[in-house]
């Protein structure tokens, strides 16, 4: 049993009023930070709390030395570049908060300088009388006092006097249940009345989008077959939330800045007899959290209260290895999420299949299948290579990198004829280990490549064998050995896993990926099982030399770099993400509990960097199963790793996108169309299904592993199956403009998912708190995916006007519905060809105007922009706009050298006007091209469109509606 500790017996550490009352100033970057106050105790305890801005406090609790607590790697003290207790700070990006002591009662007060200036802001009351307790205020501007929005449990810090896991705890509302209709946040539901509290995030997880009162375990597992209501962990780590409370219509988040496995108590564990807590278990110590408020910017001379989308933005820039870019927000220092974007074939079709990697002519039927693809009338982008393609042709072990060449007699000759010659780009699985049995095992053993060996594992004396032979490897370099998966399923042998936090490591597998995959012709890498869930032994060490949270891009790609755009404050920026995610390089580490996460992070470094050292102007393509804080970085793709065939992990898997994107996931993001496991094929009904959920996603991925390969084709012989696929298809490929522009705009530039669920717009609804299973595509196409068996229609609730009705048009009928304010339940069309679709007025739909057998590219240049003003009988003005991104698609220009087009198209319409005026602003002109749009109104809208403005310059009305080009120059 552990011994749960809650520290006591605190005093102010000495000369921290001093040091936090005004903080550094921006102009100087490297001046010292320390927090506002820090505490501890005779037992060796220390607590910090460190105001980064108005918006964003940092909290930290470290152990005593014994228990490691003094930094996150390894139980190392001392590190350099570390300030006080070990603890790199950030630089305070505001002005200095007010520091208020009563040591006689051990209470202190800290208000933001926004508070003092008479502005909306936080205050924080800090109780050390006994235990420590902090309460969070939010203070209105101009307002005396305010609303308490975060309060510490009244034991908020205990730790493990054992194993020294940190806890915290804080204040939720009651657990009782408020009627006798009462159901689990599981079943979708609106909320009691009654119920304020609703909370979101932990990204990639089970059951629903809403998580009050579950349990969660956070930590990277191979969770082939997970059920998505129950099955916990999963894949992906990110240990943040936020929470609404729906009476103060208040926001704000909590990110608990760990890489160690974790336990989040959302309300699942009920004590009467101590009271209402959520609760935090961090694995390893110290605790170290962060309260997020959302961006520090005025509205006029207001800050508004905190909004999901604004922390969701702090969260990425948090954990981002900070990059400014060309094509960068400029309101946030230009930042990107990743200082290049995914090519935009990768929003095309991708295709997948285990068994067809596996057959004994594989070559030839990966080939053909790409060209039958096109031949039965879809198109396709990509390829995903299944390990199947490195099996020994004697033993089966799969040996990544290497070739079956009985069944791939020339992977060069492939990669050529698909890359080149049919435009499909292909993407090799790859893992992060080596099996003993691999041919090149005992060069990367020799130079040490992988992680190393526990040290009661290695020899007692030089030359002498292993002390356990069963954990370490006959080298010099002493290579732990792990059990790996080797041929079918529970089939292991004997290998080592890449250290990726060494040089040597990474050289040796960035060399791999040469000999095996591009120069193959090659150009995509899909990072498999890469949660190192099988690296069990946390005394095993990793080099600990290269920092996986910083950017290699600009030493390994010679294009050129955003000039003028980097700082040194930014370069200052780039630092502190690293120390904070990363910690401090220079030394070896043991794995810990916090390694796994570290190999994650740098496996992806490593592969990015060399597909861009290897192939520096073209976008590279990395796709992750795994995923911790910041990995967007590196790997744009990802998906929801191995699901099953069943109607079930179709439903839930809207509840678990929505999740993702909430908690700044993969940008690009799917889950296995059809189903990955089963014995069994997705029954046509289920395959359309499937497809019409997946079309609205960044990532669209057929994938399987059955004895019959799921394809796009497999029904033809069903009647009207063939026909809706090849729509939803050809839908999706006119689709791309939109996904991509948003992509760009929300995602890459804000840290904003694609998908939203219905709360991003619509909080004030209460029922949109808790409905998951219907999302927005941007800000206003409402999309209803029928995932019942059977079913042909869909119910859900539609939102209607926070203080006025609103209008929502049926995007296959043409025909407007009005929502009063509280919306409305309704029931729309679900048969087998329609996926349920409305847009709120003032809403833009941009598609493609004609698709080709690969992606969008710009010699296809046709765009519908269709708008959606009020209806006239709604007899109000309405006017929506929506920003477009054009760029070629592939090369880095975009992103390093402002070789971009931006333009917003628009309309406006008057109350009871019978003409909607329509244009274009011309926003960034770096990409030189001409885009023919066609503005269009809905079916049975018989208003005229006219050009407004400079448009009228380039515009003709026609019959299919009005017509104008956009023309840029080269620059």
């Amino acid at each position: 049993m552990p011994r749960l500790i809650n520290p006591v017996g605190w005093t102010l550490w000495p000369d921290t009023s001093s040091a936090g009352a005004s903080g550094p100033s921006l102009e100087d970057p490297k001046s010292q930070v320390w927090p506002i106050l820090s505490l501890r105790n005779g037992s060796g305890h220390a607590f910090h709390i460190h105001a980064i801005s108005d918006q964003l406090v940092r909290v930290i609790h470290t152990l005593p030395e014994k228990f490691g607590g003094r930094t996150y790697l390894g139980g190392q003290a001392g590190r350099a570049g570390r300030g006080r207790d070990g603890v790199a700070w950030e630089r305070a990006l505001g002005q200095g908060w007010s520091v208020k002591h009563d040591e006689s009662r051990k209470r202190a007060t800290l208000t933001s300088a926004a508070v003092l200036g008479g502005l909306a802001g936080i205050r924080i009351h800090v109780d050390y009388s006994h235990a420590i307790l902090l309460s969070w205020m939010w203070v209105d501007a101009g307002a005396e006092n305010g609303f308490v929005f975060l309060k510490d449990f009244k034991h908020a810090y205990r730790y493990d006097e054992k194993s020294g896991r940190a806890f915290h705890y804080v204040c939720r509302e009651s657990y009782m249940p408020l009627c006798e209709e009462a159901q689990s946040a599981n079943t979708n539901h609106p909320a009691h009345p009654a119920q304020n509290e609703f909370v979101y995030g932990l990204g990639e997880t089970k059951g629903p989008m809403m998580k009050a009162g579950k349990r969660y375990i956070i930590e990277g597992r191979d969770s082939l077959a997970a059920d998505p209501e129950e099955t916990d962990p999963l894949y992906k780590l990110c240990p943040f939330y936020s929470v609404y409370n729906a009476e103060t219509r208040f926001w704000y988040g909590l990110y608990y800045n760990t890489l160690s496995p974790s336990i989040f108590d959302l309300g699942g564990e009920h004590d009467f007899s101590t009271g209402n807590f959520r609760s935090f278990c961090a694995e390893q110590s110290p605790l170290d959290y962060y309260v997020l408020l959302g961006s520090h910017e005025l509205s006029g001379n207001v800050r508004p209260r905190p909004s999901l989308p604004g922390i969701v933005s702090q969260l990425a820039h948090l954990v981002t290895p900070h990059h400014s870019g060309a094509l960068g927000d400029t309101s946030n220092g230009r930042w990107q999420a990743s200082p290049h974007l995914p090519p935009l074939s990768q929003f095309g079709y991708l295709a997948s299949s285990l068994t067809l990697s596996e057959r004994s002519d594989a070559q030839a039927a990966v080939i053909d299948y790409v060209a039958q693809t096109r031949a039965r009338g879809f198109p396709i982008d990509g390829m995903h290579l299944s390990s199947g393609y490195c099996q020994d042709a004697v033993s089966g072990d799969r040996n990544y990198f290497t070739w079956d060449r009985s069944k791939y007699p020339d992977p060069e000759a492939m990669g050529k004829e698909l890359e080149r010659g049919q435009s499909c780009q292909l993407i090799i699985n790859v893992k992060p280990w080596l099996l003993e049995s691999h041919p090149w095992y005992d060069e990367a053993a020799r130079e040490g490549a992988f992680v190393r060996a526990a040290p009661d594992a290695r020899p007692l004396e030089g030359g002498s064998a292993p002390t356990d032979a069963d954990r370490c490897g006959a080298y010099h370099t002493h290579p732990a050995r792990t059990l790996h998966w080797s041929v079918n399923m529970g089939d292991t042998g004997k290998g080592s896993y890449f250290d990726f936090s060494s040089v040597r490591g990474c050289q040796s597998w960035q060399r791999m990926m040469q000999r095996g995959v591009l120069d193959n012709n090659i150009t995509g890498l899909w990072i498999d099982n890469n949660e190192f869930s099988t690296l069990v032994d946390d005394d095993e060490e990793l080099a600990g030399q290269v920092a996986a949270w910083s950017s290699p891009f600009e030493g390994a790609c010679d294009v050129p770099s955003a000039t003028g755009l980097h700082s040194e404050a930014d370069a200052m920026l780039k630092v502190e993400v690293q120390q904070r995610m990363g910690g401090s390089t220079g030394d070896h580490f043991t794995v810990g509990t916090f390694g796994r996460g570290v190999l994650t992070m740098g496996m992806a470094r490593a592969t990015a960097e060399h597909l861009l050292r290897a192939r520096p102007h073209a976008r590279p393509v990395v796709v992750t199963r795994s995923f911790v804080p910041g990995m967007q970085t590196f790997a744009h793709g990802s998906w929801s790793g191995d699901n099953s065939t069943t109607w079930k992990s179709l439903k839930w898997s809207t509840k678990m996108t929505l999740s993702t994107g909430i908690s700044f996931g993969p940008g690009l993001y799917g889950h296995d169309i059809g189903g990955f496991a089963g014995a069994h094929s997705p029954s046509p009904e289920l395959l359309v299904r499937w497809c019409q959920q997946a079309l609205w996603h960044t990532r669209f991925t057929v994938h399987s592993w059955k004895k019959i390969s799921t394809t796009l084709w497999m029904y033809d012989h069903v009647p009207d199956v063939g026909r809706i696929l090849r729509e939803v298809i050809n839908f999706r490929y006119q689709l791309i403009p939109t996904l991509y522009s948003l992509y760009v705009t929300d995602y890459h530039r804000r840290g904003w998912p694609v998908l939203k669920p219905l709360l991003w717009h619509h909080s004030y609804d209460r029922i949109t708190l808790t409905q998951d299973e219907q999302f927005l595509l941007g800000s206003h196409l409402l999309i209803a995916p029928n995932t019942t068996q059977g079913a042909t229609s869909v119910d859900f609730h539609l939102p209607g006007g926070q203080i006025e009705p609103i209008w929502w048009c049926n995007f296959h009928t043409g025909v407007w519905t009005r929502l009063p304010v509280g919306g409305a339940d309704v029931t729309e069309d679900a048969a087998l060809d329609r996926c349920p679709a409305l847009m709120r007025a003032g809403g833009i739909l941009v598609l493609a105007s004609e698709v080709g057998q690969d992606a969008l590219s710009t010699s296809r240049s046709g765009r519908i922009v269709s708008i959606y003003p009020a209806p006239i009988e709604a007899a109000t003005s309405c006017s929506g706009s929506f920003v477009v991104i054009e760029d070629d698609g592939c090369s880095n220009a975009a992103t390093t050298s402002g070789e971009w087009t931006e333009y917003e198209v628009f309309f406006q319409s008057i109350a009871g006007s019978q003409t909607v005026q329509c244009g274009f602003k011309l926003l960034h002109g770096g990409f030189a091209g001409h885009w023919d749009l066609t503005f269009k109104l809905p079916r049975s809208d018989t208003r005229r469109l006219m050009p407004l403005g400079d448009s009228a310059q380039v515009a003709e009305v026609t019959d299919d509606g009005l017509q104008i080009r956009v023309t840029v120059a080269k620059p």
